[in-house]
């Protein structure tokens, strides 16, 4: 399986889109008419799913979405922050929502927190990842293992993807809908752009929350009159904001 990985990676032209369950499937001289990945969540974890639900999610927001924009490369990852604001927005749009982020190979060093109804989950194991997921309405995914989880599981999704082709990873999974902004330099399979993957880290918050918002048949405005002003920057950046308020 190692040999094939580096293969795959090494000559994305000839492997193009194909997916790899084809290339293994392939690979392994077998035939199966169901190649959607196949994944089980225990009974007794469903049960920890929800007192995990029950005792730290707002009674009142147990609509939940599930976010993971952190893959194990770099390259294939969308920013922190946009990962943040898009939740901010999800639950400011919807008084009945909750965030779930699931974050992957984060440094030891990072600094990640929790917000109201955003909950930063980090280090868990994955089955208890699985189970959290299954209790999701939707995930939102880039190019990382959770995504083929969420095909797995049969779960409603998005997908972002730049330098790796969507049909390579979506193929068998008919409730993800992938969000590409077709770059005529994309799929590379990260090869041509020197790491600054701006076909992937340029797809705006507000058209992901748009695309969610029709997934689900959920309205798009957002509640209320208020304006929520989360500091992510400095001060100066603060400042700054005011004329726009």
């Amino acid at each position: 399986n190692t040999r094939i990985e580096v293969d795959i990676e090494s000559n994305f032209k000839k492997y193009g889109a194909i997916h790899r369950t084809d290339i293994f499937l392939d690979t392994a001289k077998l035939k199966t008419n169901n190649k959607r990945p196949v994944y089980l969540i225990t009974d007794e974890e469903k049960k920890w799913a929800e007192t995990w639900i029950e005792s730290n999610i707002d009674k009142n927001r147990k609509f939940l979405i599930g976010i993971q924009m952190t893959s194990s490369s770099k390259r294939r990852s969308w920013p922190n922050e946009k990962s943040l604001l898009l939740s901010f927005l999800i639950t400011n749009c919807w008084k009945d929502a909750s965030v779930l982020l699931f974050y992957e190979d984060v440094d030891e060093n990072s600094e990640l927190r929790s917000y109201d109804n955003v909950y930063s989950l980090v280090g868990l194991p994955i089955r208890k990842v699985a189970s959290l997921m299954d209790k999701c309405e939707a995930m939102i995914t880039v190019d990382s293992g959770l995504l083929h989880l969420s095909g797995a599981l049969k779960k409603k999704g998005l997908a972002l993807f730049g330098p790796t082709p969507e049909k390579a990873r979506i193929k068998y999974y008919p409730e993800i809908q992938s969000i590409n902004l077709n770059y005529p330099c994309s799929p590379c399979w990260d090869k041509y752009c020197n790491n600054e993957i701006s076909c992937l880290r340029n797809i705006e918050v507000n058209y992901v929350f748009d695309r969610l918002s029709t997934l689900l048949g959920r309205s798009k405005i957002i509640a209320g009159k208020n304006i929520l002003i989360i500091r992510m920057g400095g001060i100066g950046d603060l400042i700054m904001l005011t004329p726009s308020i």
